[in-house]
């Protein structure tokens, strides 16, 4: 890499440069002779400071804090990769943590990934100078990646997208076989950085291949999409795979139906094909060639389908309800000859505790006790009165009034209108007079 030259004594007269703010960013900032491209962006001051320190961890976690903003910062990666003496070693060291075990969870280690991403495809585009050593060092990760990539992370498509980018970054394209960045790239189809990939990489050339993983993959929208991309119409004809997409989704519900899934799920599935195979048709008009209401039809019949099983089910459900239903009522009836039995038993239970004698207290008066009005013994006329309750309302001990502590027991009870045949009344002189 050639030497650094010093900054501009007067960096106002190149109206071809952005100012920076002052004069101590610009002379803290280290340009090389090459930095001056067309297009390129002046790096902020950070940036640069970390280039020029070869601090490739500082660097990625730089883009790491700054993520929010990576479009402007992505502008500037190749004006600030320049500022580093070896900016190929910088980025290996950043890549260090791509694969995890830096404390990541995982949301933090995907955006990990995209910095270190966004990294190596700045550092393609910079077209920075690469040391022997740092070649020798790039294939030896992307040999172990390779081999992660198949072992372990095989459905992680950022990873596979990496691989990619390490291989065209370091040109390390001439280390693999094709075959085996066809198998390595197939993860990395559904990103839309994988058509300029494949023209850098030398894939051009294999997306037939490419195509026909993608088919026997059930991928056939992104099988479609690059026979558009490469041109490959006249080779690939994309209504045969459309059209082996409808049928593939037929297949696909009986083996979900068969695996025990729900009907909800295997109907969703199968729809949400057909309705892609039918934005596809009118995107790339082909309604020439494959009428989107023959794909209409077939989601019309997988609804009607669907409610019909729903219908057997619901019939199903209340057939059951109305059996139990039967079943409880055959069981109460076996069983409702024996409750009148049972509840006369408890009658007779209860009559016979209603019968039973109940204990009195003796020195009870009031509603309790039982007590006979004495009366002469020749008024044959005179009645007895008698009162009972369960419980004792007065006792003999405790009197309305002191001066007649029980005088229930002092009077004599004689029917009203009545005169005692001995010449003594049982009135009060009061009542004798009112009679006299």
């Amino acid at each position: 890499m050639s030497s650094a030259s010093p900054p501009p004594s007067t960096p106002a007269k190149d109206t071809n440069l952005p100012q920076l703010e002052t004069y101590e960013h610009f002379s803290a900032c280290v340009f090389p002779q090459n930095y001056v491209v067309s297009g390129s962006v002046m790096p902020r001051y950070a940036l640069s400071v970390l280039c020029e320190k070869m601090d490739g961890v500082g660097l990625r976690n730089y883009l790491f804090a700054h993520f929010k903003d990576r479009i402007k910062v992505q502008a500037e990666l190749p004006g600030a990769l320049r500022c580093a003496p070896e900016p190929g070693k910088m980025v290996l060291e950043a890549l260090q943590g791509f694969h995890g075990g830096s404390g990541f969870n995982d949301a933090e280690l995907k955006k990990v990934r995209k910095c270190c991403l966004m990294l190596m495809k700045q550092l393609r585009i910079a077209n920075a100078w690469l040391s022997s050593k740092t070649r020798e060092k790039a294939l030896e990760a992307a040999r172990e990646w390779k081999e992660r990539l198949v072992a372990i992370d095989s459905g992680n498509t950022l990873v596979a997208l990496g691989f990619l980018h390490l291989v065209s970054a370091f040109g390390l394209v001439s280390e693999f076989i094709l075959d085996e960045l066809v198998d390595c790239s197939l993860g990395a189809t559904i990103h839309e950085e994988f058509p300029e990939l494949c023209r850098i990489t030398g894939l051009a050339d294999r997306v037939p291949d490419i195509v026909q993983k993608l088919i026997n993959r059930g991928k056939h929208i992104l099988a479609v999409k690059y026979v558009f991309e490469f041109n490959l119409v006249d080779k690939i004809s994309p209504v045969a795979i459309l059209k082996d997409c409808v049928e593939e989704s037929k297949e696909l519900s009986k083996r979900l139906t068969e695996e025990g899934k729900t009907l909800i799920e295997t109907t969703a599935r199968e729809i949400h094909a057909l309705k892609s195979v039918i934005k596809t048709i009118e995107y790339h008009k082909l309604e020439s060639e494959y009428p989107r209401a023959i794909v209409d039809q077939r989601i019309e019949e997988v609804r009607r389908h669907k409610s019909m099983i729903k219908k057997k089910l619901k019939m199903k459900r209340r057939a059951c309800a109305q059996a139990s239903t039967a079943k409880l009522l055959l069981h109460q009836q076996q069983h409702q000859p024996q409750q009148p039995q049972r509840k006369m038993q408890m009658q007779r239970q209860q009559q016979s505790e209603f019968k039973r004698p109940r204990t009195q207290t003796p020195n009870a008066v009031g509603h309790s006790a039982i007590q006979k009005n004495n009366v002469n013994e020749g008024d044959l006329t005179t009645h007895q009165y008698q009162y009972c309750c369960e419980e004792p309302l007065v006792h003999s001990s405790v009197c309305l009034f002191q001066e007649h502590l029980n005088p229930y027991m002092n009077s004599t009870a004689v029917q009203f209108g009545m005169v005692d045949l001995s010449g003594a009344s049982s009135h009060p002189p009061e009542s004798q007079a009112f009679l006299g």
